[in-house]
Order: structure tokens, then C-alpha cells, then sequence
């Protein structure tokens, strides 16, 4: 078993570190707890990891806007490209003028 330390927030403020045992095998996590508990654990979060399994259905994909410009960098024709080559200021401005298009694609990709 490996321990992990983490910090415990509330109203965005640390207020206690905490140790958090990692179990590496079924047999240290049984030796640590009754069949009951290891049940009721499991349970709770198999629960949790379905119903965001399913919520991740019905919401568009929440990307940043680095890989947005990313995506629009393959909206840009050759012509746009050559025009702005060399000025970074003018290479961010046109990939934020397509996230707009980058946006759009994704929230009908999300609907398909």
C-alpha cells in the first residue's frame, strides 16, 4: 500500500492535509475493510462513474481554448495561412475568429 498526501478545500481554502492510503491489491483492500464496506464503496462509486457516464451523453465536450485553436488551425485555408506567416499576434487573432466555427461543429457532433 502506498499512502498519497492531499489537501482537504472548503470555500477555496486549505484547511487541513490529509493522508489517503492507496491500496495496490483486492487483498490489502480486504484485509482494510469488511466485505460490507468494500460493497458499500464500490457501489457508490460505480453509481457516481455511470451517472457521469451517461451525462457526458447529453453535454457538448468541454474543450479549452488551446485545443479549440488547435481545431481551427484546420479551419484555416493555405491563403490565410501565408497571408498572417510570420506575425503570431495576426496567427492568434484568425484562430480565435474560427473558434466561433470550431464551436459550432462541435456542439452538432455532440447532437449527432
Amino acid at each position: 500500500m502506498k499512502e498519497k498526501i492531499t489537501k482537504v478545500r472548503t470555500d477555496g481554502k486549505i484547511v487541513a492535509e490529509i493522508s489517503i492510503p492507496l491500496y495496490e491489491s483486492l487483498a490489502e483492500v480486504k484485509d482494510a475493510f469488511t466485505e460490507a464496506v468494500i460493497l458499500e464503496k464500490f457501489n457508490r462509486i460505480n453509481t457516481i462513474d455511470l451517472q457521469a457516464e451517461e451525462r457526458n451523453k447529453h453535454v457538448p465536450a468541454r474543450i479549452g481554448k488551446e485545443k479549440k485553436r488547435l481545431l481551427a488551425f484546420n479551419l484555416c485555408t493555405a491563403d490565410e495561412l501565408i497571408a498572417i506567416a510570420g506575425d503570431a499576434n495576426k496567427l492568434a487573432a484568425l484562430l480565435d475568429s474560427k473558434i466561433p466555427q470550431v464551436e459550432e461543429q462541435l456542439a452538432a457532433n455532440a447532437v449527432a
